[in-house]
């Protein structure tokens, strides 16, 4: 990816269901008035904004209608579809984590000043960096084997990748499921604890999938009543 200059202030949106990763694409559908106005600004200039996940359970003394966890991403608009009524279609790509410093504005849209944070991990050896892709494709191999589809060129997608910090990102954006652990996965910065953490994650997913497997003895769901 080439190296974008991140603004010191970017505008952005706060999703309830969202987490977007660096190096992931996430597709939007813009249709709001506010984000409207928005990205019709950013196609103008630099084309980011970030994407940063809404807190559930804010505290009581939170007045903010929509506060955001602090660790967010920064992403850039790769491709933008206007739509005839006004909204828009777009794809954004995570370029980099950033911490939310403080909102500057919440008029026209919500404004953030942020800074930038770089993953932190030891550069992996060729021998390493393939030993990883080799334990996280035998996991998505045993979803696969029970039930999970994915798309065919999963595999070598994740085989090609040269540094286990896109690794980890991309897979985090994949095949975590739960909010609240993708956004454990984005806060986590060492690269080596975050695939460590996803493959924790990926091994329980797994286990649950072989034991209701066996409670529904191999059976379709159809079939429970029959087992």
């Amino acid at each position: 990816m080439l190296k974008i200059e991140l603004p010191a202030e970017v505008p952005g949106m706060t999703l309830s269901n969202t987490v977007l990763f660096p190096h992931a694409i996430l597709p939007l559908y813009i249709f709001e008035d506010r984000y409207r106005r928005m990205v019709r600004d950013v196609l103008g200039s630099h084309r980011i904004f970030l994407v940063a996940h809404q807190i559930n359970e804010p505290a009581h003394d939170v007045i903010d209608s929509e506060p955001a966890h602090q660790m967010a991403t920064a992403g850039i608009i790769r491709m933008c579809s206007h739509n005839a009524d006004g909204t828009s279609n777009l794809m954004l790509q995570g370029l980099t984590r950033v911490k939310i410093d403080q909102i500057v504005s919440d008029e026209p849209y919500r404004t953030f000043a942020v800074t930038p944070v770089a993953s932190t991990c030891q550069s992996d050896t060729e021998i390493e960096l393939a030993q990883r892709q080799a334990e996280f494709l035998k996991l998505v191999e045993a979803k696969e084997k029970l039930g999970s589809t994915y798309p065919p060129e999963i595999h070598s997608i994740f085989e090609k990748l040269q540094n286990v910090d896109m690794l980890a990102d991309l897979a985090s954006h994949i095949f975590c499921r739960d909010d609240s652990e993708r956004q454990k996965l984005l806060e986590t910065i060492d690269s080596h604890k975050r695939i460590d953490l996803l493959m924790k994650n990926m091994r329980k997913d797994v286990a649950s999938l072989r034991l209701n497997r066996k409670l529904q003895g191999q059976l379709n769901d159809d079939d429970i009543p029959s087992n």
